[in-house]
């Protein structure tokens, strides 16, 4: 359970830094330091990686090992993001949404080439708004 949180809080972080209005008040990294090693050290996690991209600049914070090698976590740390990509998936839809880039009631057939046969329920095609 604790390398799961570890992954939720990570990829979160991850996500939150990339987000140009947290870029903007990003805490001081000896901030974020003690966010994480609070959370490490009090075993909610084994280990967390904070990565901030701040004006081109990227930077990592890291706290904790991976608990099957035994290695400490760094920026170069792999994680299995598992279902958190389908939050990652709505908020890039979100943006594509407010960007006029698509609409939520778009069908999907639209973006897939004519090839490809999208199964409809009583008439209905599938949208984008269905798949979120």
């Amino acid at each position: 359970m604790t390398a799961r949180r570890s992954l939720v809080l990570a990829a979160i972080a991850c996500l939150a830094s990339a987000l140009p209005a947290f870029s903007q008040i990003a805490p001081p990294d000896s901030a974020i330091a003690r966010w994480i090693a609070e959370r490490v050290d009090n075993g909610y996690a084994s280990g967390i990686v904070v990565g901030i991209l701040d004006g081109g600049r990227t930077r990592f914070i890291s706290r904790g090992g991976n608990e099957a090698s035994g290695k400490a976590l760094n920026g170069e740390s792999i994680f299995e993001i598992g279902s958190i990509t389908k939050v990652f998936t709505n908020i890039l839809l979100a943006d594509m949404v407010q960007r006029g880039e698509v609409a939520l009631d778009d069908p999907v057939s639209k973006y897939l080439p004519v090839s490809v046969k999208v199964p409809s329920r009583s008439g209905k095609e599938i949208t984008l708004l269905d798949l979120a």
